[in-house]
Parts: structure tokens; sequence; C-alpha cells
């Protein structure tokens, strides 16, 4: 058994962020955050996160989308967005891509049917179904087949992301390419 090794969250939006600064699920199921405090993960296997999301995407566009993620979630496989949130202050887009609940289908799930609106005016109708996308959402595998999906249903395009249309994945290109 091999750890699953995550990039600290904690360094999301630091300037010269380095991949140093690691914490190790040491038990299946168990994320630890820089502050020590746990934080549960479904985890299948003991591939890394960046393996699976380069396995997803295809040869030329497997750093930038291991970038993505990372300025999107700093691969942390349960991170709720603190930015795309509902009224109730409650995240519409959650995991390693910070996948839009609002629109899309994960696993079979259409979560966009336990919503009232899209985005910021969305309300919650369907608590059970959004309990179920959030934690679809927090699947690794989950999560990265569903980006490669958006990404396919985009004609091979990241534009479905923020940190993709303003650069800001560019900064992390360096820490995902081959040495």
């Amino acid at each position: 058994y091999t750890p699953l090794v995550f990039v600290n969250p904690s360094y999301a939006g630091v300037e010269g962020d380095i991949r140093d600064s690691q914490t190790t699920i040491n038990t299946i199921g168990e994320y630890r955050e820089a502050d020590g405090s746990p934080t549960m993960v479904e985890a299948s296997s003991d591939e890394s996160i960046e393996s699976q999301i380069k396995e997803a995407f295809p040869e030329g566009d497997r750093v930038t989308a291991a970038a993505i993620a990372y300025a999107e979630s700093h691969h942390n496989p349960v991170k709720a967005s603190e930015s795309d949130l509902m009224p109730d202050g409650r995240p519409f887009s959650v995991g390693l891509f910070q996948i839009n609940l609002t629109w899309h289908e994960l696993a079979g799930t259409d979560c966009s049917k336990a919503f009232k609106g899209k985005n910021y005016k969305a309300v919650v109708v369907d608590e059970t179904l959004y309990a179920k996308c959030v934690q679809l959402a927090q699947d690794p595998k989950v999560n990265i087949q569903t980006a490669s999906s958006i990404y396919q249903r985009s004609g091979s395009s990241f534009g479905q992301w923020t940190t993709f249309v303003k650069g800001d994945y560019k900064r992390f290109v360096s820490m995902f390419s081959p040495s």
C-alpha cells in the first residue's frame, strides 16, 4: 500500500506555492489538513490524484488539467467552493475540479434536478439529491471523469473553468510538467 499524497490546500492562493508542503492519507479515507484536523475522503485506490487526472485527459492536455485542478482545489477531493455559494451559503461547486452541481450530471445522476435556478441564484429543492451530488463530486474518480466529460463536450476545451479562462492555472503548470 502506498499512501495517497495531497498537496496542502491551506496554501491556496499564495504566490510561489510549492509542492514541498504535502500531507498524506495515512489510512484510506483520512485526509489531514495543515492544522492537523481530519477530513474524510472516499479513496478506492492508492493511485495518486495527479496520475488519475493525467490518465483521464489526452496527452497534450494532461499537464494543463492537473494544473487546473490544483488551481481549483489544490487537489483536495473534498474541497467545497468558498466563492461559488448559493444564497443560503452552501456551495454549488465541489471537488477536485470544482464541478458546478447546478449544471452537471455526475455518475449518471442529474444534479441539476436538486436545484431551482442556477449558480448564485440556485436554491436546493431536493436535499437528498443535493447531498448525494456533493458526495459524488467529492469522489476523486467521479469528479475527474465528470471534468473529462465536460472537457470533451466543450470541444476539448477547458473554457468551462474560470481558472483556465483567467490564466490562474498557469502558475502551477511547472509543478506537473515532466522533469
